[in-house]
């Protein structure tokens, strides 16, 4: 499996490769086969013999790219055509083994024509990747996502103290995760989180 997570917000790309990381087993066992590289320097020989490892006391192993090579060229065939820095990864895409999951993350959105947001959507058609974009909630939209966000976490926080949350912090969404932890632990388990609590304890 590949899985592309592109996007500004740190807080939602960590978030994902995290789920991607429990998903793969046991941690203990995760972080034994886990291979991070930088992408800005990517070698095709390092790729390789990354994804190509067989995994250790595992069914599966991990291969993280933090950051993607850039496409660049002045004229509009350069644009349209893969850096000599993007070409190894592009080339290995889809001939990576059954029992590698790799791992690309960018902290930018990549523009709908990047060569390799073409290749991902392509392969995600018979399931074989999937992309995920991690941006912040515009901010009509930040208040229902912490009250999704606190459901996730099990708990419940009120429209109102939600509207609160996102006035008093902002699209920050690691802040506003701590500052959730807070509030549930002070109300403690099955209580809804108020306006007069988030008033209380979020400066």
């Amino acid at each position: 499996m590949i899985d592309l997570i592109h996007g500004e917000d740190e807080f939602l790309r960590s978030r994902r490769l995290a789920e991607i990381k429990r998903q793969a087993g046991p941690a203990e066992l995760v972080s034994l086969n886990t291979t991070e590289l930088d992408g800005a320097h990517l070698a095709a020989s390092a790729l390789h013999a990354a994804a190509d490892a067989v995994p250790f006391l595992a069914e599966r192993r991990l291969v993280i790219v933090h950051g993607l090579p850039k496409v660049s060229g002045r004229t509009k065939a350069e644009e349209t055509a893969p850096s000599a820095q993007l070409a190894p990864l592009l080339d290995y895409l889809g001939h990576e083994p059954s029992t590698t999951d790799l791992i690309l993350v960018e902290d930018q959105t990549l523009p709908s024509d990047h060569p390799l947001l073409r290749r991902l959507q392509a392969l995600a058609k018979d399931g074989s990747a999937r992309i995920s974009l991690c941006r912040p909630p515009a901010p009509r939209e930040l208040a229902t996502w912490i009250q999704e966000h606190a459901r996730d976490k099990g708990a419940s926080i009120a429209p109102a103290a939600a509207q609160a949350l996102a006035d008093a912090i902002g699209s920050d969404l690691r802040l506003i995760d701590v500052e959730l932890d807070k509030l549930i632990a002070y109300v403690g388990a099955g209580n809804d989180i108020t306006r007069r609590d988030v008033e209380t304890l979020v400066p």
